[in-house]
This record gives C-alpha cells, structure tokens and sequence, in this order.
C-alpha cells in the first residue's frame, strides 16, 4: 500500500498557492475579468519563476515568510494601515515605504524579526510626516 506524507513545509506551500491563486480569482472576479486576469498572472508568475536563479521550493518558501508578514501587519493596528512593501529572498527581508513616525517603524522592525525564516531586515524604510 502506498502512503503519501505531507511534512508541514509542503502543507505550508500549498497553503501559499491557494492563498494566491483565490486572490487572484477574487480580485479578477469582483472586475469582471477572471480569464484575461489569470492568464496575465500565470504567465508573469511563470516568467518570473523561470528568470529567477533561486529554486522553486526557495521562491514558495520566500512567498510564505512575505505572506506571514504581512499578515501579522494587517493584524496590528498601529501597522494595519501602512504601505509597506515586503519582498523576502532566503532570510534577507527588505521593507520600503513611508511611514509617519519612529514609534511605528520601530513596531514594524520588531514584526518582521518575530518572524520565522527571516534572518535579516534590511530597512529601507524612511519616515515621512
């Protein structure tokens, strides 16, 4: 009989993947355009995955420390309400945006390092009244 295990990394890949795929449907469902939105979206997500030099596995796991973050900055109010941009590669998490004071970048710094698999912050970040 053959057994098929999924590890927590896997079930947290396919999570990522469900997670962006219902996105895209329901961005592209509330403008009326499902088809022509995830054609878009899976062509640039595959000429992105094919241009870029780290493995698949890498870039799902990157795409998962991002969402993480994210989702914890939607969860905090004093962060809930800032445009930041988050990209990951392998432990190296870069923040850029404009935020309106020490305090919150501070909040937003802290975080990012809570983090699991994020290894380095790299602030671009700049306060901006």
């Amino acid at each position: 009989m053959f057994r098929f295990r999924m590890g927590a990394l896997w079930i947290r890949r396919v999570v990522v993947i469900c997670c962006w795929l219902y996105g895209a449907l329901s961005l592209a469902g509330s403008f009326g355009c499902a088809a022509v939105v995830m054609g878009g979206a899976a062509a640039a997500g595959a000429y992105v995955v094919a241009n870029d030099e780290r493995s698949v596995e890498a870039q799902i796991d990157d795409s998962a420390v991002v969402l993480e973050i994210t989702e914890r900055f939607v969860r905090d109010p004093d962060v809930s309400t800032l445009h930041i941009d988050v990209t990951a590669v392998q432990g190296l998490v870069t923040l850029k945006g404009d935020i309106p004071d020490e305090g919150r970048m501070e909040k937003v710094l802290q975080i990012t390092g809570s983090v699991p698999g994020v290894h380095i912050v790299k602030n671009e970040m700049q306060i901006k009244n």
